[in-house]
């Protein structure tokens, strides 16, 4: 459990902490849904396990549902419309919703808490000659489902070269990559996160991601169809290590000085590395691009269902860490930390204010 620090101002801690309350509260929470991604893959997996939390000390109907979505993309199409009161998203997709007039998502989305972080994956045949991101351009290569932050990544990053790649419609039944993130790295919900589970209506916190072999765009790479894929997952991904052990492939490098000329400086994106023996072929170190997964909602956003979801995650945040590797090292400082350009919820903000975990706040 995350306790509060001495010190809060008592009025406001008295609001944040009745919101977590397990039992008794006066008048039953207004239903909501969040937007997370395919039913097989990590971000529906990761909405389990909030609602999980949320829906532990709900008086009356658990709260907190799971919308299965394309991915990223669609999730703020989904804020957008209303039909889910927060979403799974990664960082450099809610900065484009923030950015770019043109944008599907909510022009004022809010981040509630900050997640783990996700590497851009790029495979390639062995065979295929590309070695740099700038060998990409003409070739045949799959971005990824509609609606789903792998493409909307790939699209960005090839846009800041200005290369133009023979972009490919993804092979039929090609949902679980869109998922978002599919792996079978053993994610799963522990203890009474998992139990709790049921409680979230269709949120399924122990699912897994399918294997390689339930993803079409790994069978057309290792077929010589296309010359390379784009994902975005945490580290390390089972399907990326079953593709690697399927065919001759290799991860794109995307060197340092490729991320200097092309990210700007106060772009969504990091230099990340996917470490050597991460993958039973990767023999070094692999630089590329990294983004966190954020929590967002809008700026209209009810303060008590803000305070009351992220009370109850913080109140239970070990379960959290404990369902799955790439939350293992989860910190509060760190989800009080959005990406730069994305502006805290008012009731996030002060939630991670009076509980001392941040300092410096990006508050609407």
């Amino acid at each position: 459990m995350v306790r509060p620090r001495v010190g809060m101002r008592r009025g406001v801690a008295a609001t944040i902490c009745a919101a977590a309350l397990p039992v008794g509260a006066a008048v039953a929470e207004e239903g909501y849904r969040i937007a997370t991604g395919a039913p097989d893959g990590n971000y529906y997996a990761l909405g389990g396990a909030i609602c999980a939390l949320a829906n532990r000390y709900a008086d009356g109907a658990p709260p907190c549902r799971n919308l299965p979505t394309a991915g990223s993309a669609e999730n703020l199409v989904a804020l957008r419309r209303g039909e889910a009161g927060f979403a799974l998203v990664q960082g450099d997709v809610a900065r484009a919703a923030l950015d770019e007039a043109e944008a599907e998502g909510p022009a004022d989305l809010r981040g509630v808490m900050t997640l783990q972080t996700e590497m851009l994956t790029i495979l390639t045949r062995r065979d295929g000659g590309i070695a740099a991101l700038a060998d990409l351009a003409g070739r045949k290569v799959s971005l990824g489902p509609e609606g789903s932050g792998h493409r909307a990544t790939m699209q960005q990053v090839l846009s800041y070269g200005g290369w133009a790649v023979e972009g490919v419609p993804d092979p039929a039944g090609d949902a679980g990559t869109g998922g978002e993130h599919p792996t079978g790295d053993g994610d799963k919900a522990v203890g009474e996160a998992e139990q709790s589970a049921a409680a979230a209506g269709d949120a399924d916190a122990s699912a897994q991601g399918g294997p390689a072999d339930g993803v079409p765009r790994i069978a057309a790479l290792c077929d010589g169809r296309i010359a390379a894929a784009g994902f975005v997952f945490s580290s390390p991904s089972g399907v990326i290590d079953d593709a690697l052990s399927r065919c001759p492939l290799a991860v794109l490098p995307i060197s340092r000085d490729e991320v200097a000329a092309l990210v700007p400086a106060d772009g969504p994106y990091r230099p990340a590395t996917i470490p050597s023996g991460t993958y039973e072929t990767v023999t070094s170190d692999v630089p590329t691009l990294g983004m966190p997964v954020l929590l967002v909602t809008t700026a209209d956003a009810p303060t008590a269902r803000v305070e009351a979801l992220l009370s109850r995650v913080m109140k239970d945040l070990d379960l959290l860490r404990a369902s799955g590797p790439s939350l293992a090292g989860l910190t509060p400082e760190a989800m009080a930390t959005p990406p730069e350009g994305i502006p805290l919820h008012g009731a996030a903000a002060l939630y991670y204010e009076v509980t001392g975990f941040t300092a410096v706040l990006q508050a609407e």
